[in-house]
């Protein structure tokens, strides 16, 4: 399948674009990044956006992205709860920023399943999980 680009200027090489507007400011890109098979380039994208409006991302995985695995905050007054969906074949671990706690939080989840975590914004205490992790 051939995918299109957009060009600029007769020509011009293929890269992002910062365009004031108003009172912000647009990253435009000429590619269709997010049909790439390479996920590295849309998460790439999308931190450079990120970066440029200067939103500061206090809660999520830490860490290089795995791209199999989904990782959703939902943050609520003095929680945050965690949905981690894994997309791969084999059992992943993401390490959870709970906010301003001292130390990310492990969570493991099996390929092909999701998990839940509710961490405390503050503390980073483990507030509940699903599934409830055993001690052996």
């Amino acid at each position: 399948m051939k995918v299109e680009k957009a060009v600029f200027d007769g020509g011009a090489a293929a890269i992002v674009k910062v365009i004031p507007h108003g009172e912000g400011t647009i990253c435009w890109s000429p590619l269709p990044v997010e049909l790439s098979d390479d996920a590295g380039a849309t998460a790439a994208l999308y931190a450079f956006a990120r970066e440029r409006a200067g939103i500061e991302t206090r809660y999520g995985a830490a860490g290089a992205p795995d791209h199999a695995l989904l990782v959703r905050p939902v943050v609520f007054e003095r929680a945050v709860l965690y949905a981690l969906v894994n997309e791969g074949s084999r059992a992943r671990t993401a390490e959870v920023k709970a906010g301003s706690a001292a130390a990310p939080v492990p969570v493991t989840v099996p390929a092909g399943r999701a998990a839940l975590v509710f961490v405390d914004r503050t503390t980073g205490a483990v507030l509940g999980r699903y599934p409830e992790e055993r001690v052996p």
